[in-house]
């Protein structure tokens, strides 16, 4: 099974904020998938996230290059990795949801 992560430049957001009740940076504080992503979605610099399972690493994201930077959900800002990685970003338009065929 493969998971999902981003080829795409970037550089990281969030770096300085602090967790005082855990004594650790914020991010390093996401130690889980949903919090991950739910603080970058709180985080207004922040377009996407990357979380590894394995180590639970959380780190958010903004592009630097132009296509992924005004468009991160492109395709061309996903790649294949391995199974414990997962990348999400924040939509840019509104949502579509599509029903399943039955």
């Amino acid at each position: 099974e493969n998971g999902t992560s981003t080829c795409a430049p970037f550089e990281l957001v969030g770096r300085a904020l602090w967790d005082p009740a855990s004594g650790r940076s914020q991010m390093a504080a996401a130690d889980t998938q949903e919090d991950c992503c739910q603080k970058c979605h709180e985080l207004q610099d922040c377009q996407a996230w990357i979380f590894e399972k394995f180590g639970q690493s959380c780190r958010w994201i903004r592009f630097t290059d132009d296509s992924c930077l005004h468009n991160p959900g492109h395709l061309r800002c996903r790649c294949v990795a391995h199974s414990g990685m997962t990348f999400g970003f924040k939509p840019t338009s509104g949502i579509i949801w599509v029903k399943r065929p039955s």
